[in-house]
């Protein structure tokens, strides 16, 4: 991203009226519903090496008749979010794959950082 002429890493996408980034990123709200057999603390996402990611559901979208029926439909891809960040990403679920508790840290969400304090785990 562009900031005062220089590009800047750490500033945030400066979100439109259409919902997305100045570079077309998606930031709108993602909807979800209950994912059974992700049950893991965390998971790591191809393409995402290095982090951890809680899933969070099933992605759901609203489809023709969800105006009247309330009702929202599966895309397929799973809500995942890196551990310590608030924003939700959409990806596969061939992408995902479980992470053992001694893999992580559950502090800043970085896979082989250990200094996250947990008795007996490591």
């Amino acid at each position: 991203m562009q900031v005062g002429g220089r590009v800047c890493t750490t500033a945030r996408p400066r979100r439109t009226d259409s919902g997305t980034t100045e570079t077309g990123e998606d930031m709108r709200t993602k909807h979800y519903e209950t994912a059974e057999g992700f049950n893991a603390e965390a998971y790591s996402v191809k393409g995402w090496e290095g982090i951890a990611f809680r899933v969070r559901g099933w992605e759901t979208e609203p489809d023709g008749d969800t105006e009247w029926s309330g009702y929202e439909v599966r895309t397929g891809n799973l809500v995942v979010r890196m551990l310590g960040d608030d924003r939700d990403y959409s990806v596969d679920p061939d992408d995902v794959a479980e992470l053992a508790p001694e893999d992580y840290c559950t502090e800043c969400g970085q896979v082989g950082c250990r200094h996250d304090g947990r008795e007996g785990v490591r």
